[in-house]
């Protein structure tokens, strides 16, 4: 693990992926990490690399949105993720850009929309830039925290992710999973990997089983601007 900061314990974990005098980080972790002591953490920045090592992370219950805000020229790989309860925009991070993904599962977990967000998905919002390549997404749903009420709604809601751009998408799962029909109009799009692709997205050996009748991987797709 030369080069890598050693995460064995929670805290470890979490004031390794906060710590500011670090710019491009680069964390390994040692044991399955339970967070169930630390609730409703601010979203950090994050730069660097998670190496899961194939361990979980465990039990994160947030009400102010995900682990982490942008993810950027990063590389998040051989991870679990389970048992992680969010009100916000993905399980993992609101927007991801010029990241890899690789050998990763997120399963269990639960985000809940709680006001009007333009995207939201799986792992995170958006996507923007970067690989995909062997992740499961298992039993997450997205769900609102109250149905009845018009003004809580997203216009792109995505397995993986609710809008991506530039990104290759490969030997990829979401299953068991459910994703929410909004009313129907223009303005609303579901798909069982992604909501909206807005240019270069490529699937490839993607498979879906997900509840709520969302038949298509990709909503709307749209050539970028």
């Amino acid at each position: 693990a030369q080069g890598y900061t050693i995460v064995k314990t929670a805290e470890e974990f979490i004031n390794a992926i906060s710590d500011s005098s670090v710019s491009n980080k680069k964390i390994i972790l040692m044991n399955d990490i339970s967070l169930k002591d630390f609730k409703d953490l601010q979203s950090v920045d994050f730069e660097g690399e998670i190496n899961g090592n194939g361990f979980f992370l465990a039990n994160y219950t947030s009400k102010n949105g995900p682990l982490f805000n942008n993810v950027t020229n990063s590389t998040i790989k051989n991870l679990g993720v389970k048992n992680f309860q969010v009100e916000g925009f993905g399980a993992l991070a609101l927007m991801m850009t010029n990241t890899d993904i690789e050998n990763v599962y997120v399963g269990d977990s639960t985000v809940t929309v709680n006001s009007v967000m333009y995207f939201a998905g799986g792992i995170a919002a958006g996507f923007k830039g970067g690989t995909v390549s062997n992740v499961v997404v298992n039993n997450v749903d997205i769900v609102s925290k109250n149905s009845s009420d018009p003004n809580i709604y997203i216009a792109a809601t995505g397995g993986l992710f609710g809008a991506a751009s530039e990104a290759d998408i490969s030997n990829t799962s979401v299953l068991n999973s459910s994703i929410p029909i909004w009313p129907t109009s223009n303005e609303y799009y579901s798909g069982s990997i992604l909501g909206v692709a807005t240019g270069n997205v490529n699937l490839n050996n993607v498979s879906t089983n997900v509840y709520k009748n969302v038949s298509d991987f990709i909503g709307f797709e749209t050539e970028a601007s």
